[in-house]
This record gives structure tokens, C-alpha cells and sequence, in this order.
């Protein structure tokens, strides 16, 4: 079976260094029913020469943990197969590997716009593979992965909330253009993906150069008539092909459990608010939690008298009834849980050279957030090889942040990078990379370490502020200095507050992580 979604757009055409406009019409085709049947649902989605294949597969049973948070446990997997591009992997194996950084980055981007869609009752492991089939440069096999990716979700038996839309855009002589191919990409000051939920704006990745945030906006508002083409194609589809969903089922009435305790924790969890130190908060927390009384009335006996799921569905209670009073704080009070404003940041302090022998370093403080951060100038020969589909090619700058677990007080081994370590850095990396000196004027390859020493919210803006003071006390001429800060929102039907500098429970309790 097959579905073609069709819309128009702008192409550049570039002829002596000249860049012409034109008018034209795309296609994306959903492919499903052939391929990969044993999976819940697959959907091949080819776009020109690109096509990628998206299965999902949900276990048999629900897991016997209770998660202490309502989060789907969700894996997404991007996976680029280099036949795709008619080439054979390079280096002594001749195949692919673990997951290259694009791809991990890839997958975290599919996994921000889908999860939020899960029930939060939804407690099966669910699997999402990707495979980039064949690929060809004018067509960005990421928007088609996440598009269907999330069609296929939607068509199988896995509950999901659907209707995801995900589309990517540039903009070049005033003109904007949805799903630019990668040269066009290489003209335009500004590279913007947005997902939606419906109209709604679900996820935004963006890199550019200085642009204004009003030509942000404007850009998604741009393309909410294509969300609302899209929103019309993906709901026939779903009518047509959409699988009967798994029914949920619950050993516990977990809305009555909430309100038999609310009130006998909500008046420790305000004290307990009350203090500063976030590890002092932690230990109190622990202590409240045993306190949340389990009955037969409201929950299986199996459950009560499991001391690992009774004390798993205690965390799930006091997380739920916690979130809830800090947001009704914020909210009524207009005060954050530190008596900070919404608008209101951290301490900040600051310091430079702080390691003899490194080119550059920085320590960059705000609150209980602490990054060192070093520069270190190599040669052209220190640049890294990049082994993409688009080619090869030599990337000058690296950011690599790494957030250990004394950071938090945590024991935890270091067993390599993490996802989020790489995806952090990647962050760290786009919000510095138009200020850097072109390799003409620079002809030094830079390498920046963020090392997480401590850590209570906005580790990956406290790592971009430290890069610049690092970048600094180098010797590297960047154009401007970059700052970076994570706004917060916490919204309840029509009230709503924006938290500027959210610390990691504002991180934790809202509904909003925007870098």
C-alpha cells in the first residue's frame, strides 16, 4: 500500500554564482504492508532518491516495575546503512559499527518529538529502528525518519497520541524553503527543524547565524499550513490502515492513591521546599516517601506486599503529588521554589586561567552548576575525519562535554560517552560555531572539554558560557562573545509562567526545556 503526500516550496538553482528561485512541487511516499511485517507496524518513506524504513515494535507484557516517573521506555535507534550512498564502510572491518554521532543525534531528535505522545500509563518497552535505505543529498533522510517513525506508531496496535508532523526550513534571499536540501542548506543563514503535535510546536532544533528571534517565529507560523496539509493526509491515512490499540491495563487505581495522601504529604513536601541545598532536599524527600500509605482498597496485594513494587509505586506517588505543589507554587505564589522570580537568574562567578598549562580554561558558576572548561589549538592534522553519506570531509572544531557522577553525587561508572553527553556537547558546539574565526583568519583546529563538576539544571548553557571564556583566555578572536541560558515553562489550562535559569526541579516539574 502506498500514500503520497505532496506540497510546494521554493528550490534554489545556482548557475555562475548566481541563486535563482524556483517554484517547485515535492512528494514524500508512505510505503507500508510489504516490508518487515513481523514488527508492530513498518513504514518505508522515500522522498526522491532518500528512503528510509521506520519499524516499531512494543513487548508482549507490561514490565513488572512500576517507573517512578510516567515516561514510556522508549529506544530509538537511527541507523545509516553506507550502501545507501553506493559506498563500503572504511577502516579494517568493512562494516558498520556502533552508532556514529549524527546518527546518535539523529535518534535523540526522533525521541524528543515522540515521547512527550506516549500515555503516561504506557509501560512496555516500545523500540523504534530506522534504517536509511538509499539517500541521495538533495533529500534530508532525518525529517523523512521522524515522519515516519511516528506514522508508524500511529497506524500500529502501540498506544500513541499522534499527529506528529516534523518539517525542516532555510531561508535564503527572503525567500523560505521547507525541506532545503543540504547545498541549499550551505547558502542559508538559518537551519530550523520544528515537530508539532497538531498545530502545536512540539520540538525545535535550530542553528544560525545571529538571526532575530521574531524571524524564528515567523518561520514556524510559516509552516503551520503545511502542518495543517499534513495533519489532513496523516488522519486519512490513520482512518484507513490504523490497527485496534493495545488496551491499558492497572493492578492500581493510581488517582485514588493520589488523593488519599495528598494531604497528609503535601504540608511536608512546602517545608521541605523551604530549603536551600538541593542534597538536603533529596534526603528529606526519601524520608516523606516511606511515609505514603498503600491500601488493598486502591491496589493489588501482590503489590503491597512486594517490597520493591510497594516502594517503586510510593516514588511514582510522591513524584506526582510533588510536581503538582511545585507547579501550584509557582503559579499562585509568582515565586520559585529558590524565591527567585521568573525572570531572575542564578548566582553567577567567573573565572579564567585556571589551569597552568592548558591554551585556555574557564570555571563558569551559577548556582549549584558548575563547568570547567578548557581550549586546546592543534593543526590542521588534529582535525577529525568525518566519514558521513553526504562524502568525507575534515571537521576544525570539537566540543566534548562530559558529565560524570560525582556531578550530582551519584556512583556511577564512567563506561564511555553517554547519548546525552554527546548530545549536550553537539548543543554546546551549534551555539558557538557562527562565532568562531573562519579558518583563514584561524588556521588552528579548537578543541573544548566541558567537564560538569557539579550540576543542578542548565549544564549544557553553563558549558556554552564557560567555551566563551575559555575560547578567550586562548586567544581565539571570536567575534562576540556567546551566553547561554534554559528557559522554563510551567502552564496550567490558560495560566502559565516562563522561568528564566531553570534549575534542575524546575527542569524536572514543567513542561518546557528551551536552550
Amino acid at each position: 500500500m502506498k500514500e503520497i503526500f505532496e506540497y510546494k516550496t521554493k528550490s534554489v538553482k545556482i548557475e555562475n554564482e548566481k541563486i535563482e528561485l524556483i517554484d517547485v512541487t515535492k512528494t514524500i511516499e508512505f510505503e507500508f504492508g510489504e516490508l518487515a511485517k513481523q514488527s508492530n507496524f513498518a513504514v518505508r518513506v522515500t522522498s526522491g532518491g532518500t528512503s528510509v524504513l521506520c519499524c516499531v515494535v512494543a513487548s508482549k507484557k507490561d514490565n513488572s516495575n512500576i517507573p517512578s516517573e510516567p515516561m514510556v521506555p522508549l529506544i530509538v535507534d537511527y541507523r545509516e546503512r553506507t550502501y545507501a550512498a553506493g559506498k563500503i564502510p572504511g577502516g579494517f572491518f568493512k562494516r558498520e559499527g556502533k552508532p556514529r554521532e549524527h546518527e546518535i543525534h539523529v535518534s535523540r531528535l526522533i525521541d524528543r518529538t515522540l515521547r512527550p505522545l506516549f500515555p503516561k500509563d504506557f509501560n512496555r518497552d516500545v523500540q523504534i529502528n530506522v534504517l536509511v535505505l538509499s539517500f541521495d543529498p538533495n533529500n534530508d533522510p532525518t525529517i523523512l525518519a521522524v515522519l515516519g517513525s511516528s506514522l508508524a506508531l500511529s497506524l500500529s496496535d502501540i498506544p500513541f497520541e499522534g499527529y506528529t508532523s516534523c518539517f525542516r526550513m532555510c531561508k535564503i534571499n527572503n525567500e523560505y524553503i521547507v525541506n532545503p536540501t543540504f547545498q541549499e542548506l550551505e547558502v542559508s543563514n538559518i537551519d530550523l527543524i520544528c515537530g508539532f503535535y497538531k498545530d502545536k510546536v512540539l520540538m525545535i532544533e535550530t542553528e544560525a547565524e545571529e538571526v532575530d528571534e521574531t524571524e524564528v517565529v515567523n518561520m514556524i507560523k510559516y509552516l503551520q499550513k503545511y502542518v495543517e496539509q499534513y495533519l489532513e493526509f496523516q488522519q486519512k491515512v490513520v482512518s484507513q490502515y490504523g490497527k485496534q490499540k493495545i488496551l491499558l491495563t492497572q493492578k492500581f487505581m493510581f488517582d485514588k492513591i493520589i488523593e488519599k495522601n495528598y494531604s497528609l504529604i503535601q504540608p511536608k513536601i512546602i517545608e521541605i521546599l523551604k530549603l536551600q541545598d538541593k542534597t538536603d532536599r533529596e534526603e528529606k524527600y526519601k524520608e516523606v516517601c516511606k511515609e505514603i500509605v498503600l491500601s488493598t482498597e486502591f491496589c493489588d496485594e501482590e503489590i503491597i506486599n512486594d517490597k520493591v513494587l510497594s516502594e517503586q509505586l510510593r516514588e511514582r506517588v510522591f513524584f506526582t503529588i510533588f510536581r503538582d505543589i511545585v507547579r501550584k507554587q509557582i503559579l499562585q505564589t509568582q515565586k520559585r521554589i529558590d524565591g527567585r522570580g521568573y525572570n531572575e537568574l542564578r548566582e553567577i562567578s567567573c573565572k579564567i586561567n585556571v589551569l597552568p598549562r592548558t591554551h585556555g580554561s574557564a570555571i563558569f558558576q551559577r548556582g549549584q552548576t558548575q563547568a570547567l572548561v578548557t581550549v586546546t589549538l592543534g593543526t590542521t592534522e588534529d582535525m577529525q575525519i568525518m566519514d558521513e553519506l553526504v562524502g568525507e570531509y575534515k571537521e576544525r572544531f570539537l566540543f566534548h562535554y562530559n558529565f560524570p557522577g560525582f556531578a550530582t553525587g551519584e556512583v556511577r561508572p564512567e563506561r564511555g560517552v553517554s547519548r546525552r553527553e554527546l548530545g549536550h556537547g553537539f548543543l554546546a558546539k551549534k551555539a558557538l560555531q557562527a562565532v568562531l574565526p573562519s579558518q583563514t583568519e584561524f588556521p588552528y583546529t579548537i578543541r573544548i572539554v566541558s567537564d560538569i563538576l557539579e550540576s543542578n539544571g542548565s549544564s549544557s548553557m553553563a558549558s556554552v558560557c564557560g567555551a566563551s571564556l575559555a575560547l578567550l583566555d586562548a586567544g581565539v578572536k571570536i567575534k562576540k562573545p556567546v551566553a547561554g541560558v534554559a528557559t522554563g515553562l510551567v502552564m496550567e489550562d490558560t495560566n502559565y509562567a516562563t522561568l528564566v535559569d531553570i534549575a534542575g526541579v524546575e527542569d524536572h516539574c514543567g513542561d518546557m526545556d528551551f536552550k
